[in-house]
């Protein structure tokens, strides 16, 4: 990592020639591409680099010597252990570019994006030190007079100490008497090793009140909870009011003891409540006019302390008590608007009641967990069923996955789009961020998955209130068994979602800025929150795993081996109420060779970048189009490389800059994903089910919109392992299923398989990781003994009810490698046991995922290959 003369540098983790980029032998391939030539991942580098990553001094050793950035770091898609020394570690900031391209016309001529993705509030790994906290509450940070940027290692110290030049701007400023001090001889401050601004490329700045508005929010929670009879009959209100008593017993909620609780219940109309003298009565206000909500009792009447006074767990009788009046009073409802066996679905408020809760904290600000059973089909913010089976694989596809637009010709459509407009505005200008947790309504799980559910969610829509104000969403699978309860499964993802909820909470009314090196400018960011203006973008939470993509551009032309620098600030207040800043530098080479540009440019970046971009084109463009789009993007890529750094080459061959190697394959992957996959015009006559639907995309491409590149990554790219590794390395204490050593909480992985169907055997076990749910398949002629130790029974059976078992070592490591798989996902991604040869909708999933084959309507990936090379050679003449 680049760093000034002098300053300490970012040592990152050893890279092998193929993830750094570092070899400069391009991959040829002729234009008959054999299987056998194709560029594949390495499948042991996940397991190398655990362990290579978790020795902190084989870390910092390794990077001593490469002071001149002439490296990237490690791959998005791997884990690693960096050590800040002067520069803000990947985890935190990640160019697409490792060098920064001297002029606009060679960022033209690369055809790749470029910017910086950053992930300001990203949690350290395993073994990483905390972002260093220092207190300016007295004075304010030491900033620029002209730029406004905040000091850094990369600043230069003139006049002993008395001035400071700006590393972005160049001015030099003059030293303020309460920061001075004296100079070594290598002309860097005396104080560099007890000042953590000097010395890391990350730190937080603890502000005076200047940095505030108002007043610092505080850490306030309300829980929304779905108590229509259909959620009540399925168990899903008793599930998510129990989650939440749990959360306040076992202390969860961030914030000590400003930490405060409220719930709310809705169904035909919206209910509050209070607890009467001594704490032993429950007394319910209710909010009746839907249509037009408001908050009925100000916001401190009904919100609890949620941790005790010695911050520890508060006392949870309040909350039962609550959870015991709603429940009692749902089922008193239900009995008497609804009698016999039949499976129970309900019209529900759930934005209305949004609404109500946002207006009873407009003055404090908070976090809404909203809680819904389907989607809101009553009062204000009302949804009208947009889903139908015969549009899929049409021109009006779509419009389902769409958030409803204000441009609409239907006045119906038109004036929800006006609506949802302002509740989000609204609640972004009050500092409310909306947590959604939501289920599709419920298929029982003796039914096929090609049959649609009776509710239509319009996630499109929904997602809005949560990306602009920096909330979350949980779209959680709501199939029932036989009695029409939420399947364990269900259960587990609503209770493990609603931790990472709480878990991730990190900022409240944040606000983001990128500054740059001169010759350089930040024109947008593309990422959740609310734009005022072009400079910054406002977000009222921000999470561990939130992440934006700024866009950079030229105003002037760079010199080589110049020094650039980027600094992202975030100011945020933190869930103990406390106003920060937390600062991110980094330092690029600018380059004006091409080839060098190519050589360390980041594949997962560039993808992730480009990915998001596609995002945007299918709000107004087909599914067909932007596929389309999306391998021109890498056709032109690889073409530019050939034309610009091996001209020499002979015509029939594809040649492949190593960095962008695995290009083609991560394309296809994409164009395989939830967010590209084409819906086939057969779904429309109902000949096969949709896949993805439409609420399943519009999922993914909010994700697609919030997370990091390495996130990003396993929705292209799912990993594929074969469990009889794990049987074989039964009874050991190292290898795959175990604790990697030096680590508490990473387990190593079996060596991954290519994503294909030639490793579905019938003898064989294996584990399929696509990001959004697990796949575990299993073979017709799967041994006896591998079943008793995974579930615990000699006879597969219902594969519906199967479960691992609890005293299996086969069925530990499994669940081993399914935390370590987990690790660091914003969501609980439930496992799915399908079986080989039953040819349902879950199996044709999991086959859709095999990335590499040929299906019925798409390439596999030596013909797309192939595809792209004809392309290249077509621009070629």
């Amino acid at each position: 990592a680049g760093s000034a003369p002098g300053a300490p540098v970012c040592r990152w983790g050893p890279l092998s020639a193929s993830e750094s980029g570092a070899s400069s032998t391009a991959a040829a391939i002729s234009s008959s591409v054999f299987p056998s030539h194709r560029p594949e991942p390495d499948s042991q580098a996940p397991v190398a680099s655990a362990k290579r990553c978790l020795s902190a001094v084989e870390v910092d050793c390794a990077a001593r010597a490469d002071s001149n950035n002439k490296t990237g770091p490690p791959v998005a898609c791997l884990p690693f252990r960096a050590l800040d020394d002067g520069n803000a570690t990947p985890r935190f900031m990640r160019p697409t570019l490792h060098h920064c391209p001297a002029s606009k016309d060679a960022v033209h001529q690369l055809k790749q994006p470029f910017g910086v993705f950053v992930t300001p509030m990203a949690r350290p790994e395993e073994g990483e030190e905390p972002v260093p906290v220092v207190d300016c509450s007295m004075t304010g940070p030491v900033r620029c007079g002209r730029c406004k940027a905040y000091v850094n290692c990369f600043v230069k110290w003139l006049n002993n100490g008395m001035k400071w030049q700006c590393n972005l701007c160049m001015m030099v400023n003059e030293t303020p008497s309460i920061y001075y001090s004296g100079l070594d001889g290598a002309g860097q401050r005396m104080d560099t090793s007890i000042r953590p601004e000097l010395g890391r490329g990350s730190v937080d700045f603890v502000v005076p009140q200047s940095y505030c508005v108002r007043p610092p929010q505080e850490p306030i929670y309300a829980a929304v909870v779905d108590a229509s009879p259909g959620a009540v009959a399925s168990g899903f209100t008793a599930h998510c009011l129990e989650m939440l008593t749990q959360a306040v017993q076992q202390g969860s909620f961030k914030g000590g003891q400003k930490a405060k609780l409220g719930i709310i219940a809705f169904d035909t109309q919206v209910t509050y409540f209070q607890l009467k003298s001594e704490d032993t009565e429950v007394m319910s206000v209710v909010m009746p006019d839907v249509d037009d909500p408001f908050a009925p009792i100000p916001g401190d009447t009904w919100l609890l302390p949620a941790v005790g006074e010695d911050g520890g767990a508060a006392p949870v009788e309040k909350f039962r008590l609550i959870s015991e009046h709603i429940l009692k009073h749902a089922a008193t409802s239900q009995a008497g608007s609804h009698s016999g066996g039949s499976q129970v679905f309900s019209a529900a408020c759930g934005v209305a009641a949004m609404q109500s809760a946002a207006a009873g904290l407009h003055a404090l600000g908070g976090r809404i967990m909203l809680f819904c059973h389907g989607p809101p089909l009553l009062g204000s913010g009302w949804l009208r069923p947009r889903e139908h089976v015969a549009d899929y694989g049409t021109e009006r596809e779509p419009a389902m996955f769409r958030p409803v637009s204000t441009s609409s010709k239907a006045k119906e459509e038109k004036e929800a789009a006006e609506l949802y407009k302002r509740i989000t505005e609204t609640c972004a200008v009050r500092q409310v961020s909306v947590h959604l947790f939501i289920t599709d309504g419920g298929v029982s799980s003796g039914a096929s998955r090609g049959t649609l559910p009776s509710s239509y969610c319009d996630i499109a829509t929904l997602s809005q209130l949560c990306k602009v104000t920096g909330g979350g969403l949980r779209f959680v699978d709501g199939a029932t068994g036989k009695d029409g309860m939420l399947t364990s499964s269900a259960l587990e993802t609503l209770s493990v979602s609603l931790s990472h909820c709480i878990a991730d909470a990190a900022a409240n009314e944040s606000v983001l800025k990128v500054r740059c090196s001169a010759g350089l400018r930040c024109t947008g960011y593309n990422g959740p929150g609310f734009q005022r203006t072009d400079q910054e973008i406002e977000v009222a939470a921000c999470d561990a795993t939130s992440t934006w993509f700024a866009e950079l551009k030229h105003d002037t032309s760079l010199k080589d081996e110049e020094r650039v620098h980027i600094q992202a600030a975030l100011l945020y207040t933190t869930t103990e109420g406390q106003r920060v800043v937390r600062v991110h530098n980094l330092c690029l080479l600018a380059s004006t060779s091409l080839p060098e540009l190519f050589r360390i440019a980041d594949l997962d970046c560039i993808v992730a970048a480009n990915l998001r971009n596609a995002s945007r084109q299918l709000m107004s463009e087909g599914v067909s189009k932007v596929r389309e789009h999306t391998t021109d993007k890498c056709v032109e890529a690889l073409y530019q490389y050939r034309i610009n750094c091996a001209k020499s080459s002979p015509p029939g061959q594809l040649i492949l800059p190593e960095s962008l190697k695995l290009m083609p394959l991560l394309t296809v992957g994409a164009l395989k994903s939830p967010i590209l996959r084409p819906n086939l015009a057969d779904a429309a006559r109902g000949a096969t089910p949709p896949d993805p639907r439409a609420d399943e995309r519009a999922f993914a491409l909010f994700l697609l919109d919030t997370l990091s590149p390495s996130h990003i990554h396993r929705l292209m790219q799912p990993r594929f392992f074969n469990l009889g590794d794990l049987r074989a390395a039964t009874g050991s204490s190292s290898g795959p299923g175990a604790l990697v050593t030096g680590s508490q909480i990473h387990a190593a992985l079996p060596a991954q398989l290519s994503l294909s169907s030639e490793h579905l055997l019938d003898e064989h076990c294996l584990l399929l990781d696509c990001n959004l749910c697990f796949y575990l398949w299993l073979g017709r002629k799967v041994p006896r003994e591998v079943l008793l130790d995974l579930f615990g029974v000699e006879n597969a059976g219902d594969f519906n009810t199967l479960q691992l078992s609890d005293g299996g070592d086969l069925a530990h490591k499994v669940r081993l490698i399914l935390k370590e798989l987990r690790h660091g996902m914003p969501f609980h991604a439930p496992l799915k046991i399908i079986s080989a040869g039953k040819k349902d909708a879950e199996e044709m999933r999991f086959l859709n995922c095999l990335i590499e084959d040929k299906t019925k309507h798409e390439m596999s990936y030596v013909d797309y290959l192939c595809a792209v090379h004809r392309k290249i050679q077509l621009r070629m003449g």
